[in-house]
């Protein structure tokens, strides 16, 4: 399977149904350290996953060869962005960062 040739809807249908496995969802430091920083919870990030939309096209990250997609979630409080990784040759959904 090639991420790249998904469309952005085939994308978040992917990306949903990762986030049902939580254990298949590994989270950067970087990520954690962005939501302590923003008050983001580890709900609100899932939810977003879970919710969110792909609102801008997904880009290669040249160095790594993933493709990053960013959700939006627009939450009860806030606006909610999550980052993610996706790679051909890895299952697990990688978050890169969060964004409040």
């Amino acid at each position: 399977m090639t991420f790249k040739k998904f469309s952005m809807p085939q994308l978040e249908r992917h990306i949903r149904r990762i986030v049902e496995q939580p254990a298949r969802i590994l989270w950067t430091r970087h990520a954690k350290q962005r939501m302590r920083q923003r008050r983001i919870s580890l709900e609100d990030a899932l939810e977003c996953l879970r919710r969110g939309r792909i609102d801008l096209p997904p880009e290669v990250d040249l160095p790594s060869a993933r493709l990053m997609c960013r959700l939006r979630w627009y939450g009860a409080e806030r606006d909610v962005q999550v980052c993610v990784g996706l790679d051909d040759k890895d299952p697990e959904l990688i978050v890169v960062t969060v964004i409040a």
